[in-house]
């Protein structure tokens, strides 16, 4: 006859399972800790691996400009200017922008009255045979009327600023004189007269 042993086993009771979980938790916290501290060196030896980074100031060279200006722009105003440094001081000079340029407090400045560029006699009287006239020349700026007098005041007839005109011209006598005046819209006058004789060998 055999012998049959029967080993018999306890079931793990409350606190062996809670020492189990105690134990677990402690291994995963360490695993966690040494995770981290192997991921903190990788860090650390790229950093100490990394060249320096270079200063902005020691990247690029300082540069140092200087610079003047005269501003003739607008009536004399002078100015300079001077500096050093990265961008260079003498780009904005002072005398850019001269104080002249507005010119001041400009007064309207009244049009000047009519003016008469040339009175003259275009072609000569000739008191042998007929007809016996002179011929005359004009031109007239700013006039808004001109007239023609003959031996005195007083118009012989109204014209425009620029003609040239056929008058008479008295054989009777060897001399005549033609005023021409020119008057604007302010009633501002210009004369200009112009004596005229009959030529040597000419006769009535």
């Amino acid at each position: 006859m055999n012998d049959t042993t029967i080993v018999l086993r306890r079931r793990p009771g409350p606190r062996s399972w809670l020492a189990l979980g105690a134990a677990t938790a402690a291994v995963l916290v360490m695993l966690l800790l040494i995770a981290v501290a192997c991921q903190a060196a990788n860090r650390t030896d790229d950093d100490l691996s990394a060249p320096p980074p270079s200063s902005a100031s020691d990247a690029s060279p300082a540069a140092s400009g200087d610079g003047t200006g005269d501003g003739d722009s607008g009536g004399g105003g002078d100015g300079s200017g001077s500096g050093s440094g990265q961008t260079g001081g003498g780009q904005d000079a002072g005398g850019q922008d001269g104080g002249g340029q507005d010119g001041g407090d400009q007064q309207p400045t009244t049009p000047p009255g009519p003016v008469i560029e040339y009175f003259r006699v275009a072609q000569e009287p000739a008191c042998e045979g007929t007809p016996r006239e002179l011929v005359l020349e004009w031109r007239v700026a700013g006039a808004e009327r001109v007239t023609l007098s003959i031996d005195g005041p007083g118009p012989y007839a109204d014209y425009g600023p620029e003609e040239r005109q056929t008058v008479p011209f008295a054989c009777g006598e060897r001399r005549h004189t033609y005023l021409l005046t020119a008057t604007d819209a302010d009633g501002r006058t210009a004369t200009r007269e112009l004596a005229v004789e009959v030529p040597d060998g000419g006769g009535a």
